[in-house]
């Protein structure tokens, strides 16, 4: 049996990975979800910020490494805290563009996207518009589901960076508002015959993987180094090869990417777990995955709530469990991946039907859940 009745579901970045696909100076990628105390282990890494932290100050090129690096396998949880206190203490006294745009990527791996955009104060004149901070401005809207908003800030682009870089950006926008093949094609049209660049790339195998067009996926990915690529490009990649039955390239790949196996996202530690159940019978990528799943409902920590429900809907059948986390993330991030799971959530409950509704009045998404019992 295919997987592809997964694919809706996995695509993204999970709240784990709210991906900041569109920067032009780096290729995070990254969606997380609230926020833990800064001096919070949540999975040992193996990358040390000892250099950095003897210094008494770091300046920006530092902290653009720093938050560069916290975006592959592994170094999710790198050096977080000491980044975010930089940030928010240089920010009290600098306030210039690549100051807001740093720090707001800080508040989005948190999910503090309201703050985020404030940090950011995007500047309305062409001639003043920072390519980046508009990007990531856009992105950020269309995590909560403001996507009217996300494809006006794409268009406001035109003229100021690229045809593909506004393209794709406004078309990410609107492949969440309804026809995701259609924005796919029209992806494909605008970048024919042209040297594909990493944040297009991204998008369209998104999108392949969205279109269930897994074989797709794999090809606009197959050029990109997974030991360097963001999280969520990583998890896109594993998500493919699951839906083409591929388990045991996800149980050979994923693993050598950390050099030790506790620094694994939860989002590629459940992608292990998925393919070692559909193969083998032993249970290690599994047990890994439980223990880190009581972790994180020990501290109620809804950085992962797509992950938990994922979980228990595919690995423990769990449905009370697998609605309570898709709701929670539902409350987070409203892209079309994070509507599709809270749908599949309630499509296991045969009482339950789930309506989506764009209303266009506030640019958001609602999600309701009817009873077809109660009638209304």
């Amino acid at each position: 049996m295919k997987f592809y009745h997964l694919i809706p579901v996995f695509v993204f970045f999970t709240v784990t990975c709210v991906s900041a696909k569109f920067t032009l100076s780096d290729s995070t990628s990254e969606k997380t979800s609230s926020v833990p105390a800064l001096d919070d282990v949540i999975a040992k890494t193996s990358q040390s910020a000892a250099l950095y932290k003897s210094q008494h100050e770091l300046d920006l090129a530092q902290i653009s490494e720093l938050l560069n690096s916290s975006a592959t396998v592994g170094n999710s949880e790198a050096n977080m805290g000491l980044l975010k206190k930089t940030l928010s203490k240089a920010f009290q006294t600098n306030t210039s563009t690549e100051v807001r745009y740093l720090y707001a990527k800080v508040l989005q791996k948190e999910h503090a996207f309201d703050g985020a955009l404030a940090v950011l104060e995007l500047a309305p004149e062409p001639e003043q518009i920072d390519v980046n901070s508009y990007l990531l401005a856009a992105n950020l809207y269309m995590t909560k589901g403001e996507f009217a908003k996300a494809k006006r800030l794409c268009l406001m682009l035109l003229g100021v960076a690229s045809l593909e870089v506004a393209a794709t950006c406004a078309i990410d926008a609107e492949s969440h508002t309804g026809n995701a093949q259609k924005s796919f094609n029209g992806l494909k049209r605008i970048t024919a015959n042209k040297p594909l660049s990493f944040n297009s790339r991204h998008v369209l195998a998104e999108l392949a993987l969205r279109t269930n067009q897994p074989e797709q996926t794999l090809h606009y990915l197959r050029d990109i180094d997974l030991t360097s690529a963001p999280v969520s490009l990583v998890v896109l990649w594993s998500d493919a090869q699951l839906a083409l039955d591929n388990f045991h390239e996800v149980l050979t790949v994923v693993p050598q990417l950390v050099r030790e196996h506790s620094d694994l996202e939860d989002a590629l530690l459940l992608r292990l777990a998925i393919a070692e159940a559909k193969v083998d019978k032993s249970q290690t990528w599994q047990s890994r995955m439980q223990a880190r799943v009581q972790l994180r409902e020990q501290r109620q920590d809804s950085f992962h709530a797509s992950d938990l429900a994922l979980y228990y809907l595919e690995l423990t059948n769990n449905k009370e469990k697998a609605r309570y986390w898709a709701e929670i993330n539902w409350q987070q991030a409203k892209l079309d991946q994070d509507r599709l799971l809270l749908q599949r959530v309630n499509a296991s409950y045969p009482n339950y039907s789930t309506t989506y509704e764009d209303k266009s009045d506030s640019n958001n998404v609602i999600l309701k859940t009817i009873s077809k019992e109660s009638g209304e």
